[in-house]
């Protein structure tokens, strides 16, 4: 492997903060990692990394700093590809443009915690309150906002969660 290109460094930053450290050597080096990400997944996108313009070049001892700075270190120089996880993407990579899942994957979107810490179920949940809110508000065609009750089976205790469509389809046919 003597032939082989040194190992460079390029980093994705924003207002000159470090967001993502990658090496790239091609055809056996490619690998970064991120503040949230630190076990060097190996990501064949980033060989597109030194021909994006959101990239920047930078040194060995620059990037052991930035990777000191996030509490890990560089692999050894003579390494290439080893056995770690890997990503798989759609190609071309557009660093500059990182998709959700990409963002995601590098640990570069904060946590969300909370009732809404899934962000598909934070939106799940305000198109049905949206929905809901204007179902209660608004009538459709004229007729009567239904009232919804409780269906007693047998004349025994309301069964939770189940609507007597009975009362409801009587306002409806009058």
């Amino acid at each position: 492997m003597a032939d082989l290109p040194e190992v460079q460094y390029f980093v994705l930053a924003a207002d000159t903060k470090p967001y993502l450290l990658a090496r790239v050597r091609w055809p056996d080096v490619s690998d970064a990692i991120s503040a949230g990400r630190l076990d060097w997944p190996d990501d064949p996108g980033l060989f597109d990394l030194p021909y994006d313009t959101a990239s920047k070049r930078v040194t060995p001892e620059e990037a052991a700093e930035i990777a000191a700075g996030w509490g890990a270190q560089l692999p050894a120089e003579g390494t290439g590809r080893m056995s770690r996880p890997s990503f798989i993407r759609r190609m071309p990579a557009q660093w500059s443009n990182l998709s959700p899942a990409e963002k995601r994957g590098w640990c570069l979107e904060p946590v969300k915690t909370g009732r809404h810490a899934h962000p598909s179920r934070a939106a799940a949940t305000t198109r049905w309150s949206n929905w809901r809110r204007r179902r209660l508000t608004t009538s459709t065609s004229g007729l009567p906002q239904p009232k919804p009750a409780l269906l007693v089976p047998g004349g025994g205790a309301p069964d939770r969660g189940t609507i007597d469509l009975r009362e409801i389809n009587q306002e409806l046919a009058s």
